[in-house]
């Protein structure tokens, strides 16, 4: 068994006994030693920006990871943005990098509610319309784009062609005139010049007054035969006395 023949029986068991412990506690002792080695740490050289393992203790020294993202000659990227969540306005607020319980915002967000009951929406924005050059037809389009306006300013200057010609004239009978004469577009009774003049005549004359002449003889009033010559009734019996 490759122990000393000098050595006895039960020192020799005790011996076995040893080596068989420390063959199987050799991967624990290695880890120990190797815990016990210090880590290693590096420096850049800024000439040629490598990073040159040194004796621990040296100014400036670091983790190989560190040294490689301040020597690559690029700019540290910042540490992103963490939030912790304020549970008195269940908001996330941004903090400190390192602070216990920060998380990215969306983690946070999950953790945190949604904060504080949004404002009410205001009223809907009125719609807006834009006028089809080729169709002449006012379309309605997105707020905010050129040109557009409310669907009656369109339709004021969206017009597919001359605009509409205006009412044609009426006329009404002036029955004391006997003649058609034009009045306003709706006024009762009026109607085109044609039917006017098919309804309208000059109004019958009224019936001529009667005049009396005074008879020097009689002294009476009595009805003029001859056109235009004589007096009214009152007239004459005032003026035929004797």
């Amino acid at each position: 068994d490759g122990l000393p023949l000098h050595i006895d029986y039960p020192m020799r068991c005790a011996l076995v006994v040893l080596l068989l412990a420390v063959s199987a506690n050799a991967g624990f002792l290695t880890n120990i030693i190797n815990e016990a080695k210090p880590t290693p740490v590096y420096v850049c050289e800024k000439k040629t920006h490598k990073c040159v393992k040194v004796p621990p203790g040296t100014p400036h020294a670091e983790s190989l990871y560190l040294c490689e993202l301040q020597c690559s000659g690029k700019p540290v990227p910042p540490p992103a943005p963490v939030f912790k969540c304020n549970s008195t306005r269940n908001q996330c607020v941004a903090v400190p990098p390192g602070t216990p319980g920060a998380a990215s915002k969306l983690v946070c967000m999950k953790k945190c509610g949604g904060g504080p009951n949004p404002p009410p929406p205001g009223p809907p924005e009125p719609p807006v319309y834009k006028c089809n050059n080729q169709t002449k037809i006012c379309h309605k389009v997105p707020a905010g784009t050129p040109g557009a306006a409310s669907r009656s300013v369109c339709n004021q200057t969206c017009s597919g062609g001359p605009p509409p010609p205006p009412p044609a004239p009426v006329y009404k009978c002036n029955k004391m005139k006997g003649i058609c004469l034009q009045v306003p577009d709706g006024t009762p009774g009026a109607a085109s010049r044609r039917v006017c003049n098919q309804t309208c005549s000059h109004a019958p004359p009224p019936p001529p007054v009667q005049l009396y002449e005074c008879s020097r003889s009689t002294y009476t009033c009595t009805p003029s035969t001859r056109p235009g010559v004589g007096v009214q009734w009152s007239q004459c019996m005032s003026m035929c006395k004797k």
